[in-house]
């Protein structure tokens, strides 16, 4: 992934020091510009560095073959989510590579995030990424591999936050309940919050989101 296909924000100013890194991957259909107006909504008391990467343009089965930006292609969908593994996995491997190569990596503490599918790609980075995240945002979204114990994982005690909308008619609000649920079953620290809406972010989520980073940053 070249630099072009990454778009990057900085709370504060890209000449300050930087006080975290944050991830955060966009939905299906959408690209990295998706989140860079809402950015400063949730990163206003630290100068965090947000990398905002746009997905490949890819053959999608549940829109008659289209190519549409996607971290992986969706066979089914409905109360499990029939995926390309393939595909989940080389976009696992773009965020390692993302942060690997980034010339903060090291010296700031990581946050994953994303919505929708990209918070579906989160999830995954977090359980199976030889890398130690600080938080983990995932909206809208869902669970795709239950993971095994989670004292195999190295961010068993990364700190979790699962938002959805009630009337999500998208990602169903019991598919991300449920998933919430198994990753609590399996030793991740989850925090669960539901909110009046359908598949989007609203005001009072990215104020959620603002007090939850300022916790972990200050800890």
């Amino acid at each position: 992934m070249t630099s072009n296909q990454i778009l990057t924000s900085f709370s504060k100013g890209k000449h300050l020091p930087v006080d975290a890194i944050m991830i955060m991957l966009h939905g299906l259909g959408a690209d990295g510009h998706d989140f860079v107006d809402l950015v400063p909504e949730f990163t206003q008391d630290f100068n965090i560095k947000v990398l905002l990467p746009h997905a490949p343009a890819q053959a999608l089965t549940i829109a008659d073959g289209e190519k549409v930006p996607s971290w992986y292609d969706i066979l089914a969908t409905g109360d499990s989510r029939i995926i390309n593994q393939e595909q989940l996995r080389e976009s696992v491997d773009r965020v390692l590579a993302i942060v690997t190569t980034d010339s903060e990596y090291e010296k700031a503490p990581l946050i994953i995030a994303g919505f929708s599918q990209g918070g579906a790609v989160a999830l995954e980075c977090l359980m199976t990424l030889p890398l130690t995240f600080k938080g983990c945002l995932a909206m809208s979204t869902y669970l795709i591999n239950t993971p095994g114990l989670a004292a195999e994982h190295l961010n068993e005690k990364t700190p979790i936050l699962m938002q959805h909308g009630k009337q999500d008619p998208v990602v169903h609000y019991s598919l991300g309940e449920r998933s919430a649920e198994t990753l609590r079953k399996q030793g991740f620290t989850v925090k669960w919050e539901s909110y009046p809406m359908q598949h989007q972010v609203c005001l009072p989520q990215l104020k959620a989101i603002q007090s939850w980073i300022n916790t972990l940053l200050s800890a």
